[in-house]
């Protein structure tokens, strides 16, 4: 057993938490020395296998229907335990916070700051699994397959299509470090770079196609986003949820996008997310469970531009507040301060030929935070959702740009142990449009 701590682990000292409970009878926990008899364990099947001498040693017994939590890896239900030569290998299903918590309370308040160390796996390998503790964690056990080699890793969008194969390279910039993914599709090249700034985080998101091939085009995100202050608070009695109030705040960025596509040529719909090597990751402990927070980016782009049109637009994007979601029993409501949402729309402008429908549309997500419990989405996601679109359409001719700003959310309170789920929310949003030319 090596004793490596996670590599994106926060220290203890860095987060203020509440661990105050009482488990229920069922429930087997291994933690400290007792961590020592788990040999291996699959990330996909959930299967467990323990050295079966360390774990009588330690007066640790389970069997079919016990709730095992392994402090700092997971909550899981016995399905099954067999005796393998000297191991134990245990079978497990998906087990919630209530059947191990009988009473008490459990909190959480991070500041997470955004340091090259807390990337994903450092750009030195991408985690296979989004698991709570990737491919190492704070007990020094790897769990098996769990990492793949940068060369096999594929961006696609949300068909599944592969768009590319990136490259990870870290590059300075005078003191600066940046974090720079980049791949090709066609005769069109993505470049991102994220600058970590301690308290918050430089973004630069470009799309182009260059000059002298079929497309001539170029979409640029840049600006900046602070640092997330994540915070929760689950109560439980009687192995109930009575309470919980989860919250993403400090919320805050500028963002300028700007579209300049000439001739292009092309028809194109795009979603790329990220890989997950692309993100920030924090993993912090409360009590025996683990809590990881990422924040990651997303592009959209919707290209429509024949030869011989054109299409160009600017706008700088504001954002500022709290959000969050809270549980009193019964019902989930959403909870959102959002002081700041601001758009500031320059000039826009599209031509082509009579008859020649033109249609340039960029969008950036970011940040795009998701709070886990375990291995399991407590909130999927909160985003800040920025997009900037410019058109021309005929009979009546029609020029016009809309621009929108959103903040949107999600949750799933499975982990927690209450069978309620929303997938989209929206807290908050602004849109206005811009410049327009003949439009009734």
């Amino acid at each position: 057993m090596s004793d490596d701590a996670d590599p994106f682990l926060l220290p203890a000292g860095d987060v203020d938490t509440t661990f105050d409970v009482d488990l229920t009878s069922e429930t087997v926990l291994l933690e400290g020395e007792d961590l020592t008899a788990l040999e291996t364990y699959d990330l996909e099947t959930h299967q467990y296998i323990f050295d079966a001498d360390r774990l009588r040693s330690s007066g640790v017994d389970f069997e079919e229907g016990s709730v095992l939590w392994i402090s700092g890896l997971a909550l899981r239900r016995v399905n099954s335990v067999e005796e393998r030569g000297s191991t134990l290998v245990v079978d497990t299903e998906f087990a919630s916070l209530n059947e191990a918590i009988s009473d008490g309370t459990v909190g959480w308040d991070a500041d997470l700051g955004f340091t090259s160390s807390y990337t994903s796996e450092q750009f030195d390998r991408v985690a296979a699994e989004d698991s709570v503790l990737g491919s190492s964690n704070s007990l020094g056990v790897s769990p098996a397959s769990s990492t793949v080699a940068l060369a096999d890793v594929a961006v696609t969008n949300r068909a599944g299509e592969v768009m590319g194969r990136p490259t990870f390279q870290r590059v300075q910039n005078g003191d600066r470090e940046v974090l720079q993914l980049e791949f090709t599709q066609g005769t069109t090249d993505y470049v991102f770079g994220l600058t970590p700034m301690g308290d918050e985080v430089r973004l630069k998101a470009e799309m182009t196609s260059p000059s002298g091939s079929e497309a001539n085009l170029r979409f640029t995100g840049i600006g900046t986003a602070k640092a997330v202050r994540a915070t929760g608070q689950v109560e439980y009695a009687d192995s109930e949820l009575t309470a919980m109030d989860v919250e993403a705040n400090q919320l805050e960025g500028e963002i300028e996008i700007d579209i300049a596509a000439a001739g292009s040529g092309v028809e194109e719909e795009t979603e790329i997310p990220l890989p997950g090597g692309f993100m920030f990751r924090h993993i912090f402990m409360v009590g025996a469970i683990p809590i990881t927070v990422t924040t990651s980016i997303e592009l959209k782009a919707r290209i429509n531009v024949v030869s011989n049109a054109s299409a160009t637009a600017t706008s700088r994007f504001s954002f500022g507040g709290d959000t969050g979601f809270v549980y009193d029993g019964t019902e989930v409501v959403p909870e959102a301060a959002i002081g700041t949402l601001k758009i500031d729309p320059e000039s826009a402008d599209s031509g082509a030929y009579f008859g020649q429908p033109v249609h340039a549309g960029f969008g950036i997500i970011f940040p795009r935070v998701s709070i886990s419990v375990f291995d399991q989405l407590l909130i999927p996601y909160v985003q800040v959702g920025m997009a900037l679109n410019t058109s021309l359409s005929w009979g009546p001719v029609c020029k016009r740009s809309y621009i929108q700003l959103i903040v949107q959310a999600g949750y799933d309170l499975t982990i927690l142990g209450v069978n309620l789920a929303a997938h989209e929310t929206t807290l908050a949003e602004e849109t206005t449009e811009g410049d327009q030319e003949g439009c009734e």
